[in-house]
């Protein structure tokens, strides 16, 4: 063959070339191009990550699998297709090696049904923040949550979760605050939460919760707030809470709690609001609580109190005090009228006696006053229309 025609033909080959790779479209999978083009220009450091999101992808895809969705554009864009940082509720940052992780699963009332047995926790280890409140998730709380030692909020509240609380809970050594109430949670509080001594919010109210208070809980002494009203939890009031200085709201009502109240609660000077409605608790409000100088609101109705209403109240600046269906005996102290940020005031269904003081005139920011059912003598005092 001459140069000539070697030269046609190889000319020819070339078009031929040229004009298939124009217009044949050879299908490649979405995936496997998205893989290639990420691999292409990914740095080699970052291979690490690029693995991580990848196992994280993996289980959260999986989980959603698990789910009843009501809505079902919730989590409509958690595709395999998509960039799982780009999902909704869901939050990635930078990771060591430069790529991104996953550290946060915001989900609230995103009418999700279903458990978290089905969600690998040990895929998400720089979790910080798992946030599912108002869902309609069920279950219990698997123990390999305790794997997100990362993790620094916790809410789970309006569920209808169950079971027992993990004993893995206290592995959560950053946990700030845990969020569990209103789900239907049972048995007893695990001793070892008192080794999470970073939390600063706890609440496990509205839960079906019993035994007793675990001493263990001396040690949270940055809690600001600890909610544990309506649950069956029985047993004294702890000394060891003299320790939770910081406390500012402490809510044990709707409980089966008994004996008297501690002198040390006292202590608690940054206390805002102290409920303890409706459990068996009996003795007498003690002195020690004219130290609350923060209190804004002190519930102590339905239990089994006796005695006087402390005159040492007078030192307080509350605006909300309920001690009715006690058996109080007394009094009511002239000096009340010096609490004159009162709103409300209930010292009904007692066995107070005496004169209703001239002093309560003085309360002119009241909007309740409840004295029914007492054992009051006399008239009513005239500068009871000051109210």
């Amino acid at each position: 063959m001459d140069p000539f025609q070697l030269s046609s033909k190889l000319s020819v080959a070339v078009f031929l070339l040229v004009f298939i790779d124009s217009f044949l479209v050879i299908p490649v999978p979405t995936v496997a191009r998205r893989a290639f083009s990420f691999a292409a220009v990914a740095p080699a450091s970052c291979s690490s990550n690029v693995l991580s999101l990848g196992s994280e992808t993996r289980a959260l895809l999986h989980w959603k699998t698990t789910l009843q969705i009501g809505n079902l554009s919730t989590l409509s864009s958690w595709t395999p297709y998509t960039n799982p940082c780009m999902w909704f509720g869901i939050t990635c940052e930078g990771g060591r090696g430069g790529g991104s992780t996953v550290t946060e699963i915001n989900l609230p009332r995103a009418v999700l049904a279903g458990n978290l047995d089905s969600l690998d926790f040990s895929s998400l280890l720089s979790l910080t923040c798992h946030h599912l409140r108002h869902n309609y998730l069920n279950g219990h709380i698997p123990p390999s949550i305790g794997s997100l030692t990362n993790l620094t909020s916790l809410d789970l509240a309006y569920n209808r979760m169950m079971g027992n609380l993990p004993h893995s809970l206290a592995n959560l050594s950053q946990i700030l605050e845990i969020d569990l109430s209103s789900n239907e949670f049972e048995g007893t509080i695990p001793l070892e939460l008192g080794n999470v001594c970073n939390i600063i919010h706890l609440r496990v109210h509205t839960n079906q919760l019993t035994g007793s208070i675990p001493s263990s809980w001396g040690n949270l002494t940055k809690l600001r707030s600890l909610y544990l009203h309506k649950n069956s939890l029985s047993g004294t009031i702890l000394e060891e809470i003299n320790n939770l200085v910081d406390l500012t709201c402490l809510t044990f009502s709707y409980n089966l709690l008994t004996a008297s109240l501690p002198l040390i609660l006292g202590n608690l000077t940054k206390l805002s609001f102290l409920f303890l409605r409706q459990n068996q608790l009996s003795g007498s409000i003690p002195h020690e609580i004219e130290k609350l100088v923060n209190l804004i609101n002190l519930e102590m109705t339905s239990n089994f109190l006796i005695g006087p209403i402390p005159s040492s109240l007078r030192n307080l600046t509350m605006q909300t005090l309920y001690l009715f269906n006690n058996s109080l005996t007394g009094t009511i102290p002239s000096k009340i009228g010096k609490l004159v940020k009162f709103i409300d005031l209930g010292i009904n269904k007692n066995f107070l006696t005496g004169s209703i003081p001239s002093s309560l005139g003085n309360l002119t920011n009241l909007q309740t006053l409840y004295l029914f059912n007492n054992s009051h003598s006399g008239t009513i005092p005239s500068e009871i229309g000051n109210l």
